[in-house]
């Protein structure tokens, strides 16, 4: 039986929309007043659970703090190491939905775009509290010339951020400065072009490159088909230098990477796919080292099945990947027009990495109790994943009724091998759930906390 439990209201709530830049420091002054409720505003109940046996880290790790996004709204959750139970701790609203967040290396800030996919966009940073991880405005925000940033990510020694524009196809690069803030966009000599519809662009491990995801389009009946393509730049002090192009084969479109070793992952939107290539001295493979299925069962994907979000587990044994299904038909229901899910795979792929080739093998495949997984999140020690189920849909039941399924995050246990065992999920019911991260809170035990790759 699945375990639902519903949002209760923040404690803390902070609101950016139409704030000066000016006033941000007045903000965060009073949000960092703001008690924490952390252990107030549990969202799952621990009675009848018999992994509930204490609300603490275990000795020498770092407590872990869950972000899930809500429309415009950013959460804050702590994480019950224990049980995988979310606490809410406090809210932030964004002045326009939240797209995309990245944490420093040290789990001192994040970074949030939003937008409202037209004419309306901002790149915000956020301090995140040593104690509670709840977020305060930090610095003034900016307003990126290129659009839309859906995605975002930063240098391994946190000096900039790299930002994908999908209106745009573009790139570009903000400095931060030594507090944090933001300082600007870098000059770029050069254009930063990348393939149809940007999705992604990811700061190799070393920093010196980053790889692009352009998604492409299928042909329509006006218009032949953009191809998918890998774009790869050098990146020196925030200066992206193009100096290599892959244009995927027909029907393939990538959306997201992950790095492992000399090896990047590539999840294939368009065509369900995990690619996997080679990449030395910041240069990928010519063509894929593998090519393997996302699905279930490829030979019957459904119109609208893609690929999501990918990430390689922290022990690099294993990674996930998210397969997406959101489109829906007509059903008569007594009588009446009723719109319903289509059918497909709404689950997380499990995939062992063998250490010396890199051959991704396909060994499970999990329901994530929901619809449209965009994003997902594995916490920085391993334990848990988390995924988002970014939309609510209509399903038939097996009596002919229309039941509603609302936006929810799941939680899931990662067991020894990889394998995932799901625990519970929470509804949403005020906005898409576009991202979910997770960072490790800093600890005088073990040092420098590490940020979640989301």
């Amino acid at each position: 039986m699945r375990r639902t439990t519903r949002w209760r209201q923040p404690r803390a709530q902070v609101s950016l929309s139409g704030v000066a830049p000016l006033a941000f420091a007045a903000l965060a002054l009073v949000f960092a007043c703001t008690p924490s409720t952390r252990g107030v505003d549990d969202l799952g109940s621990t009675s009848g659970d018999p992994l509930a046996r204490g609300q603490q880290p275990a000795r020498g790790q770092q407590p872990v703090v869950v972000y899930t996004s809500e429309g415009k709204d950013l959460h804050t959750h702590a994480l019950d190491e224990r049980t995988g139970q979310l606490a809410l701790v406090s809210t932030v609203t964004l002045p326009e939905q939240v797209q995309y967040a990245v944490a420093d290396p040290h789990a001192r800030f994040l970074y949030v775009s939003s937008s409202n996919g037209k004419d309306r966009h901002g790149l915000h940073a956020f301090r995140i509290d040593a104690d509670s991880g709840q977020l305060a405005p930090h610095g003034t925000s900016l307003v990126p010339p290129g659009g839309r940033i859906i995605h975002l990510s930063i240098h391994p020694a946190g000096s900039q951020l790299i930002l994908a524009h999908n209106q745009t196809s573009q790139l570009a690069s903000v400095r931060l400065n030594a507090d944090g803030s933001l300082a600007g966009l870098v000059a770029q000599p050069g254009p930063t072009s990348t393939g149809f519809f940007t999705h992604q662009a990811l700061v190799d491990r070393a920093g010196t490159g980053v790889v692009a995801c352009g998604l492409g389009a299928a042909a329509s009946a006006t218009a032949a088909e953009k191809p998918g393509s890998l774009t790869v730049f050098e990146l020196d002090a925030g200066v992206l230098s193009q100096s290599q192009q892959i244009l995927l084969g027909a029907g393939l479109g990538p959306r997201h990477l992950d790095y492992l070793a000399d090896r990047v992952f590539v999840s294939a939107e368009r065509g369900n796919r995990l690619l996997v290539y080679g990449y030395r001295g910041g240069v990928l493979s010519g063509a894929p080292l593998f090519d393997v299925p996302t699905l279930i069962d490829p030979s019957h994907a459904q119109p609208g099945q893609r690929t999501g979000a990918i990430h390689v587990h922290p022990s690099a044994s294993y990674l996930y990947l998210s397969n997406r299904a959101n489109q829906v038909t007509s059903a008569s229901v007594e009588g009446q027009s009723e719109s319903a899910l289509l059918g497909g795979e709404n689950n997380i792929a499990l995939f062992r990495v063998d250490e010396r080739s890199g051959e991704p093998t396909l060994i499970a495949h999990y329901d994530t109790h929901g619809f449209e997984a965009r994003t997902f999140s594995i916490e920085p020690h391993g334990r848990f994943l988390i995924a988002g189920n970014q939309v609510a849909r209509n399903v038939l039941d097996s009596s002919g009724n229309v039941q509603p399924i609302p936006r929810s995050v799941a939680v899931f246990r990662i067991l020894d091998g990889g394998e995932l065992s799901y625990l519970r999920k929470y509804d949403f019911a005020a906005g898409d759930v576009f991202w979910v991260g997770s960072v490790a809170l800093p600890s005088a035990e073990v040092g420098a906390a590490p940020a979640s790759p989301e």
